[in-house]
């Protein structure tokens, strides 16, 4: 039986380098022959959200060979196709056998300026009649959107289950492409994510209508960004945006509950604070916390310990 995975060390700047994509030294879905990926789950499981974190980090490794051969090492009977569009924005990962069909885009890139500008671009836009979703978000699934859907309706040739997932912005072009694809193309099983931003206003999350759930770390900034309002003036609040889907969010001692993280009064200002102040190294993890709690590895290490400390899935395949 495998056993839980340390948690890195982190104490300064270099070290949260470390910790974020992309990372070619991480074993990806190691021991997942004990823990079978359950197609047939439209609820929360504890094996798919693995499962689908580890899909999400591995999709940041811009080699599409060295990400074929990862998971056909692995996993029996899939095969793999990478989408690559140009500009660093909307590569997806696509796994397939005669069951399901996974989607996982590729989330931030911390030096890429494409990832960061669509990030920022957060103006509100019509979507469907009367939801509005980020601009940024909106325009980078629109974009790659047709390639997409025509791959998966290529392989799903056998009605196979439909899964989306994605990490930080990759979690928020899955949102949106899940919905697109469960009213234009296929019914979707599930949507997982992992630290994601918000991205749509009210009217689009009580819509949304998918099984969703989201993956989050208590401290991460970026699941409490863009704003839920801003204040105009002394009296007005302008409504923004909303979370999708049902929250399961990590304490800072590794326990999965659910429930939404804790509110950030100043979740801009936060996020400003930690990039100007972690480049003078000092060595204080807490003040790092928040964008330690983004890191993809750190999610998917955080759930595979949760994995083996429930004892769920070993040999369990749906």
């Amino acid at each position: 039986m495998a056993g839980e995975k340390p948690f890195p060390r982190i104490t300064n700047w270099t070290d949260v380098r470390s910790v974020f994509p992309p990372d070619r030294r991480y074993r990806y879905l190691e021991h997942c022959d004990e823990f079978p990926f359950r197609h047939g789950a439209d609820w929360f499981d504890l094996v798919n959200a693995w499962w689908l974190m580890e899909l999400s980090f591995l999709v940041y490794v811009d080699d599409a060979d060295f990400v074929k051969q990862t998971i056909t090492s692995v996993v029996d009977d899939v095969e793999v196709d990478c989408l690559n569009f140009g500009m660093g924005i909307g590569e997806c990962l696509i796994v397939h056998n005669s069951k399901f069909v996974i989607v996982a885009y590729r989330g931030t890139l911390l030096d890429s300026p494409s990832h960061v500008l669509t990030d920022l671009w957060a103006v509100p836009r019509t979507a469907r009649t009367n939801e509005k979703v980020h601009s940024g978000f909106h325009w980078a699934v629109d974009r790659t959107w047709e390639r997409i859907a025509a791959h998966i309706k290529h392989v799903r040739h056998a009605g196979q289950l439909v899964f989306f997932t994605g990490h930080s912005l990759g979690a928020a072009m899955a949102t949106i492409a899940a919905q697109r694809c469960d009213a234009e193309l296929a019914p979707v099983q599930a949507l997982y994510t992992f630290g994601s931003p918000r991205v749509g206003d009210r009217v689009f999350a009580r819509d949304f209508g998918l099984p969703a759930y989201r993956v989050c770390n208590d401290k991460d900034i970026f699941c409490r960004v863009p704003p839920q309002s801003v204040r105009m003036g002394r009296q007005i609040n302008v409504d923004l945006y909303r979370h999708v889907g049902a929250s399961f969010c990590f304490d800072a001692m590794g326990n999965l509950t659910p429930r939404e993280p804790a509110p950030s009064r100043q979740p801009w200002k936060t996020l400003r604070e930690v990039f100007r102040d972690a480049k003078r190294e000092e060595e204080n993890r807490t003040f790092l916390k928040p964008l330690i709690d983004h890191s993809p590895k750190v999610y998917a290490i955080r759930l595979w310990n949760t994995l083996i400390r429930s004892g769920e899935g070993e040999n369990d395949e749906s």
